[in-house]
């Protein structure tokens, strides 16, 4: 039985600073009006390897080598975010202050950490730092010889919840959305499409018509040539989303909800989109003097019940720092008290096609149909599914 609880304990924190800081740089990092739009809030990602060949001492030395040529490079991560004095708008200063190694220790095993959960998971492994702090890479070290890598980057109970579904059933659904003259949706698309249908079964007769959003990435719209914008660091994302009937969204074929889907994305894909929102931006910042928030209204819970999804599919996470590819790449971030349902899609990192699902937030009704309706093709993830077998004669049971 999986641990509902567990403990970590720090054993270090060390700052380490640029080697090279690069010359001339600002010292003040300012934030797009684009990163505005979304606003300041951690993020965390997450990444769980198995036991390293040669032992946890020689990650643990590759770490902190690499780091100071990494800061050199991505020299802002270096700095302390901070307030502008007259604005209170968020930006970083640039002065080699030093990111923050931490150590810390789980005196269990990663085989019986419970990874469906997330909880109960990559929500215990996580050690409070600085909000002023740019980059916190945190390691905690596993009894089994594993361990984490943590990066924390700038209504009705809430469930957290981790799934797979593999590669095969991405393909299957990919098929059952193709269009009649049998053109192929996205994976992205095909699996929103799916998601969707079970959303409106979720829903019921509780509510007559259901909402999805999507949180979709604009560079290729925005950038004016290919790779112009690879050193830009920050956010190029905007919201699309759309309302259907419940009783149309559980009748209608797999493929006319992919169009919907696509149609609904394809409509904010436009730089006129962008330059509204940085527009936008512009004219409400003052909002920040005062400690002003904003959020677009899909994620409020207002209204028809809404699912929010965003993909990390086009972002190749590899992870693998000298000893193998880690067994699993999530971002974690804390959603307080937003009321819509919310997913993020992330390819494993194995690389065999699969993606991990994670409901970061989920009504507790949309995880029994998710769970218990066997066409839902999303497993919830186990510390056995990951590869973290339970040693032989050895039993983890609940500490509660």
């Amino acid at each position: 039985v999986p641990l509902k609880h567990f403990d970590v304990r720090i054993a270090s924190r060390t700052l380490l600073r640029a080697s090279r800081p690069p010359r001339g740089f600002p010292a003040v990092h300012a934030v797009s009006n684009l990163d505005l739009v979304l606003g300041p809030f951690p993020l965390y990602l997450v990444c769980v390897y198995g036991p390293p060949p040669w032992g946890l001492g020689a990650v643990l030395s590759a770490v902190r080598a690499a780091l100071p040529a990494y800061l050199s490079r991505f020299f802002p991560f270096a700095g302390r975010i901070v307030r502008d004095p007259g604005t209170s708008i968020p930006e970083v200063a640039c002065n080699n202050a030093g990111a923050e190694l931490v150590v810390a220790n789980a005196a269990v095993p990663l085989a019986a950490v419970d990874f469906a959960n997330i909880e109960r998971s990559l929500g215990l492994i996580q050690v409070p730092f600085d909000a002023g702090f740019a980059l916190s890479v945190q390691m905690v070290r596993f009894a089994c010889g594993g361990f984490s890598m943590i990066n924390p980057l700038l209504a009705a109970a809430i469930q957290r919840r981790l799934y797979r579904i593999e590669a095969a059933d991405l393909a299957a659904l990919q098929t059952a959305a193709a269009t009649v003259s049998g053109r192929r949706p996205s994976r992205f698309v095909a699996l929103c499409a799916h998601v969707w249908k079970l959303l409106a079964r979720a829903v019921g007769e509780s509510a007559p018509n259901c909402r999805m959003a999507w949180i979709v990435d604009g560079r290729r719209c925005v950038e004016p040539s290919a790779g112009a914008l690879d050193m830009y660091m920050g956010n190029v994302v905007t919201y699309a989303s759309h309302e259907a009937s419940v009783s149309d969204l559980r009748r209608m074929p797999l493929h006319d909800v992919a169009a919907t889907v696509r149609a609904a994305i394809t409509t904010v894909m436009t730089k006129d989109r962008f330059q509204d929102l940085v527009d936008w931006a512009e004219e409400n910042k003052a909002a920040y003097k005062d400690g002003g928030k904003w959020t677009e209204e899909v994620n409020l819970g207002l209204g028809s019940p809404a699912l929010v999804i965003s993909g990390f599919v086009s972002f190749a996470i590899d992870g693998d720092l000298g000893f193998g590819k880690p067994r699993l790449v999530l971002p974690w971030l804390r959603h307080n008290r937003l009321g819509s349902a919310a997913m993020i899609l992330v390819p494993c990192p194995s690389g065999d096609g699969s993606w991990f699902v994670e409901g970061t937030r989920l009504w507790p009704r949309l995880v029994e149909v998710v769970e218990d309706v066997l066409e839902s093709l999303l497993t919830p993830v186990t510390a056995g599914s990951l590869g973290f077998a339970e040693p032989a004669g050895e039993h983890y049971g609940s500490r509660l």
